[in-house]
């Protein structure tokens, strides 16, 4: 049976950067919970091919193979950074969610919380 992989994504797009540390961290928490190999990369991962890309295969080799790491996750942490100019209220730095990809795919056949039978 393949290693599960937890792979993170940072959208952010200068280094250091605490969006990308944070969501190392969590991207490495839960691959030690899950007995997992973590991952993580930033938009400076897929390189100059990224925005004129319109197609997978027009990306460079390198953002293929972060886009083949992001498909071939079992889990998937996702950061965005937010700034405090647009968060007036909040001292945040960035915006971190993970998604187990396999609840993801058939949401109503997890084991999560209400998923698949919500009513609203």
């Amino acid at each position: 049976m393949p290693q599960s992989r937890v792979v993170g994504i940072s959208g952010n797009i200068t280094r250091p950067s605490k969006t990308r540390a944070f969501v190392d961290h969590i991207v490495h928490r839960l691959a030690v919970d899950a007995g997992a190999s973590a991952q993580t990369f930033d938009i400076e991962d897929f390189g100059a091919s990224l925005l004129p890309a319109r197609r997978l295969d027009e990306l460079a080799p390198e953002a293929r193979y972060v886009v083949g790491q992001i498909v071939a996750a079992d889990i998937l942490v996702v950061g965005s950074p937010t700034f405090k100019e647009a968060t007036p209220v909040s001292s945040s730095t960035s915006s971190t969610c993970w998604i187990p990809l396999r609840f993801a795919a058939n949401p109503s056949s997890s084991r999560l919380p209400g998923a698949g039978n919500d009513t609203r």
